[in-house]
């Protein structure tokens, strides 16, 4: 299957790239516009809003993380990207945002088609980079997640 479109080309981020410097905050507002309806940031993959679990794979600890290989989740469709071996590193994760399709050459069970802009997807991966237990933010999100599960 061949993607001739524009968000096919992966050329803004070579093998060798080092994520450039971004807002994380406004990566958070771009993660919920972009990503929050069907990606949870909290390691159970729950949605507090709305009370249930997302669709797709929490987005807690995902940097560096193997594709397919976190199982929380509404359908748990990820466990199909287990065989492509994809480590989520910074430039992978700016790969696959800008076109999900073009990233595997294969169909997505999302209903998601990318991001050109580059600064956006940089922002987004430096909020992604906050989402585990060793940053500040992440245990603030713990913490609230915790208070929130014993209410």
């Amino acid at each position: 299957m061949a993607f001739n479109k524009p968000y096919a080309d992966f050329s803004d981020v070579p093998d060798d790239f080092q994520l450039p410097p971004g807002d994380p905050k406004r990566g958070a507002m771009l993660y919920k516009k972009h990503c929050a309806q069907c990606h949870s940031i909290y390691p159970d993959g729950r949605v507090p809003y709305s009370g249930g679990i997302a669709w797709g794979p929490t987005m807690w600890n995902c940097c560096n993380r193997t594709a397919g290989v976190e199982k929380i989740g509404g359908w748990g469709s990820t466990t199909s990207l287990k065989h492509t071996g994809v480590v989520w590193t910074d430039a992978n994760l700016m790969r696959y945002m800008k076109n999900p399709r073009a990233f595997f050459d294969a169909i997505v069970g999302m209903n998601f088609f990318g991001i050109n802009d580059f600064q956006t997807r940089v922002d987004i991966v430096h909020y992604l980079h906050q989402l585990n237990e060793n940053h500040p933010y992440g245990q603030e999100l713990l913490t609230r997640h915790h208070q929130n599960a014993n209410n």
